[in-house]
């Protein structure tokens, strides 16, 4: 079962990469394509060609994922998250490792030495070295690469270029070429507001909002500099590092947290009561619920594992998937969605099973909350790129389909596997998130 969740984790990843960098030209990306092709070949490999998945060997055809493709993507993730926090010291230090890290980047693909030389920009500038700076940041911009892109506006920064940064900078967060980040969306609101257009720049803010919480650091900042007009525009002392100091912080959103522990805790009472005992009392069965009325079951089946292997699968999937809703729906919301999804997928079962267009069984495992999920991801996508149309909302829609396309293949080439479960609960929770989303969606504005 751990070979058929690595392998799982493993396709998906590298499906989607692969998908989203398809038609992009900048060196990180290029190289992430390039990466997550081999990943999938070796994954492919390892499948069809090596079935004997109790050897050691096997585990061997997993380092093109781990090595090429997760941690150069775990690496530039903090690399855009340093230079956001103008940290340049981190910056160099994870453009090293990664160089260091991975020999291949070199020629096309040495986009890690390239992100080291911006910084070092970066660092120019505050040390008053202005035309080294411009000259290097100008060199690094004429590289297809998104150090590339960073590097020609802080040069249009530097020479006090506002009309041109603001240009680049809008012609970037409109092309979706990726996800707004807040050095670009920062650039963007200086520039609109050293051109005195202060009811614009508050107007775009108002319009990026789903791309940072109210309560985070970043947006705070964003909103420090639109109330000091220019001058809050040409400050450099934003320190993001500040706003975190002396604040601990949960892992993840604490609702997510809750989820989780209530898995676990399900987990070891089944582990006490016994699995069968277990089962029986707790999970979907139809005949115990048409015929004796124990309705609950159409809840606690969503709580019952038997194998460490499943939870571990759930319980993934509720860490990566749950804090996008856990910070837009709070706790109760949170939990509410989790559990609709679950009831409803299972009411959906039910039906089927009444009408005699499904065969009755038991069923267990949080998987139907999980697909709520990715339901909710996809109806979210969905209206942001009915919305805005962009590139970058079309490849995460892209992407959440492809997650539903290899879930179900997954289900169907996999015994005791639910396809019709899963797909019911991503329909259920596809219906939830447009309930609890449009009308968010309606009141937000858009890039014009």
């Amino acid at each position: 079962m751990l070979q058929e969740l690595l392998l799982w984790v493993a396709g998906v990843g590298s499906a989607i990469t692969l998908v989203r960098t398809f038609h992009r030209c900048e060196s990180e990306l290029r190289f992430l394509r390039a990466a997550s092709f081999l990943s999938l070949v070796s994954l492919f490999v390892s499948t069809f060609f090596f079935s004997d998945r109790e050897q050691p060997f096997f585990f061997v055809f997993f380092l093109p994922w781990l090595w090429l493709l997760l941690f150069p993507q775990i690496v530039l993730q903090r690399i855009l998250a340093a230079y956001d926090g103008r940290d340049w010291e981190r910056v160099i230090r994870l453009s090293r490792i990664v160089q260091g890290g991975i020999p291949l980047l070199r020629g096309r693909f040495a986009w890690g030495r390239g992100w080291e030389r911006l910084a070092q920009a970066e660092q120019l500038l505050l040390s008053n070295e202005r035309e080294r700076a411009v000259s290097l940041l100008r060199e690094l911009a004429a590289l297809p690469s998104l150090f590339g892109y960073y590097a020609a506006m802080r040069a249009l920064f530097a020479l006090e270029q506002w009309r041109e940064l603001e240009a680049l900078t809008f012609q970037f967060l409109r092309s979706g070429k990726g996800r707004p980040t807040f050095f670009v969306v920062e650039l963007n609101l200086r520039a609109l507001l050293l051109l005195g257009k202060d009811e614009e720049a508050q107007k775009r803010l108002d319009s990026l909002r789903e791309f940072f919480t109210e309560e985070s650091a970043q947006y705070r900042i964003l909103q420090e500099r639109l109330a000091g007009g220019v001058e809050g525009a040409l400050r450099e002392d934003f320190p993001l590092s500040e706003t975190a100091a002396g604040k601990f912080r949960l892992p993840f959103p604490f609702p997510v947290l809750f989820l989780g522990a209530l898995l676990l805790l399900a987990f070891f009472a089944g582990r006490v009561m016994g699995s069968d005992r277990f089962i029986a009392y707790f999970a979907f069965d139809p005949f115990q619920i048409l015929l004796f009325g124990e309705y609950w079951r159409l809840l606690t089946c969503g709580f019952v594992h038997t194998e460490v292997a499943h939870l571990a699968t759930n319980l993934l999937g509720v860490l990566i998937l749950g804090p996008f809703f856990a910070k837009r729906l709070g706790f109760f919301g949170f939990l509410l969605f989790f559990v609709a999804s679950v009831v409803g997928s299972s009411l959906f079962l039910l039906g089927l099973m009444w009408c005699s267009l499904l065969e009755p069984q038991l069923l267990i495992g949080a998987s139907g909350g999980v697909m709520g999920f990715i339901g909710g991801y996809l109806s979210d996508y969905l209206q942001l790129y009915r919305k805005s149309g962009s590139p970058y909302q079309k490849s995460r829609l892209h992407g959440i389909l492809l997650i539903i396309f290899l879930q179900s293949i997954f289900d169907i080439v996999t015994p005791r596997v639910s396809l019709v479960a899963h797909l019911s609960g991503a329909l259920v929770g596809f219906c939830l998130s447009w309930f609890f989303f449009s009308r968010r969606r309606s009141e937000a504005g858009h890039l014009d």
